[in-house]
């Protein structure tokens, strides 16, 4: 009985070991890319919002029937995108986020 104890102690520390060695080794192969995956993250992110608002800046949307209902869910991140752009206040007067 002592033997299956010890055996199942062991086995518990290898696995943890094993998860630990596995986050560890993740984090290191990660790390030199993160910055450029989030960077093409926040890049598809600005696509996805130009295509949401494209009407409000007057260029035909070819999209309007899939991203129509994703204006109201976007405009929360309005206001991140145009200071990102550059731009202190809304570059739109019927849009207010400032």
């Amino acid at each position: 009985m002592a033997t299956v104890t010890r055996l199942k102690s062991l086995r518990a520390k290898l696995s943890g070991w094993f998860r630990e060695l596995t986050s560890f080794l993740t984090e290191y192969y990660a790390a030199p890319y993160r910055g450029r995956l989030l960077q093409e993250k926040r890049d598809e992110e600005y696509l996805i919002q130009l295509c949401c608002f494209m009407e409000l800046l007057g260029v035909e949307n070819p999209l309007i029937y899939y991203t129509w209902e994703l204006q109201a869910v976007m405009l929360e991140d309005f206001h991140n995108w145009h200071r990102a752009a550059g731009m202190d206040k809304s570059p739109f007067s019927h849009v207010n986020c400032c």
